[in-house]
């Protein structure tokens, strides 16, 4: 499977690998929402700085931000980090942001996602 999610802490850590199909995608944000503690986490830290390639559309990230209204109801502040730079990635990443109320930041290292992450309120 090309995304392995890790619990960590406070939050969870989904590293994507190989080609990231759209059902892959939506899978792991599927997965993510349905941890028992889903209320309780702080932040989710998405590394795709192995992804090889994907078939993810602005399309699929409009699905993705649907879903997200639904479990911001559930935790209205978690912090969303993603770990790329791949302009279609980040491209991406920028068309998600325009349609979510939740924070997000785009980072080239997991280091920086990290302070980020420990610098919010």
């Amino acid at each position: 499977m090309p995304f392995h999610i890790a619990k960590e802490g406070s939050g969870v850590y989904k590293l994507f690998t190989g080609f990231v199909t759209t059902a892959e995608f939506l899978q792991s944000i599927f997965e993510m929402h349905s941890q028992l503690d889903y209320d309780q986490l702080r932040y989710s830290i998405n590394d795709f700085r192995e992804v090889q390639g994907h078939s993810i559309r602005p399309a699929d990230v409009d699905l993705a931000s649907l879903t997200s209204l639904k479990a911001r109801a559930v935790n209205p502040e978690i912090l969303i980090a993603v770990i790329s730079c791949d302009p279609g990635i980040t491209d991406l990443v920028r068309h998600f942001a325009d349609r979510t109320v939740y924070r997000l930041g785009c980072f080239a290292s997991l280091e920086e996602a990290r302070r980020w992450i420990d610098a919010a309120p």
